[in-house]
C-alpha cells in the first residue's frame, strides 16, 4: 500500500480492495436543531450531516429542538451492509444508494471523440436521495 506525498510514496497509505470507511461515529447521535442560516447542522460536527427531528426523521429539528445527526439529501453516505440502502444513516424518507458513473475533463468538449482513456475518471460513491424524486 503506497501513497504519494511530495515527491515521495509512503509504504502502507494505500489498502487495495478496502472499502472506505468514513467517520460515522456522529451519524444517529443526539442532536440539537440549529437553523437554516448555518445549513440545519445545529449542534451535528461532521460534514454532511444535519439535525433531523426527534418526531419526524424527514425534517429539519427546529432551533433548540431535540433531534438526530443525519446524512443529508443527495449528500455522499456510506452503506454500512453493502448493498443495503437502509443502512447509510441518511434523513427519513431517503436511501443510501450506490452510484458508478464517468467524468470528463470539460477541456475536451464539444469534441468527444479526443477523449483518451486516461481523461476519463471512474466515481463508485453513494448518496442519499429521495426515490420519489426524479431530480435525485
Amino acid at each position: 500500500a503506497l501513497m504519494f506525498v511530495s515527491g515521495h510514496i509512503v509504504p502502507g497509505s494505500i489498502k487495495l480492495g478496502v472499502v472506505p470507511q468514513y467517520p460515522d461515529a456522529e451519524i444517529g447521535s443526539a442532536c440539537t436543531g440549529g437553523s437554516w442560516w448555518y445549513g440545519y447542522a445545529g449542534s451535528c460536527q461532521q460534514e454532511g450531516l444535519e439535525c433531523y427531528s426527534s418526531e419526524d426523521l424527514s425534517r429539519h429539528a427546529g432551533k433548540g429542538a431535540p433531534g438526530q445527526c443525519l446524512v443529508a439529501r443527495q449528500k455522499v453516505c456510506l452503506q454500512t451492509v453493502p448493498g443495503d440502502e437502509s443502512s447509510g444513516g441518511c434523513r427519513g424518507n431517503t436511501v443510501c444508494r450506490h452510484f458508478e458513473y464517468r467524468t470528463y475533463s470539460p477541456y475536451l468538449l464539444p469534441h468527444p471523440e479526443t477523449i483518451h482513456a486516461a481523461d476519463v475518471v471512474q466515481h463508485k460513491k453513494s448518496y442519499c436521495i429521495d426515490t420519489a424524486n426524479a431530480g435525485d
